[in-house]
């Protein structure tokens, strides 16, 4: 749902400020 497409989209984006 829109839910849970806003809550993937935004773990992505942390994930992609984290470096590794």
């Amino acid at each position: 749902g829109v839910v849970a497409g806003a809550k993937a989209a935004l773990v992505g984006t942390i994930a992609s400020a984290v470096p590794t």
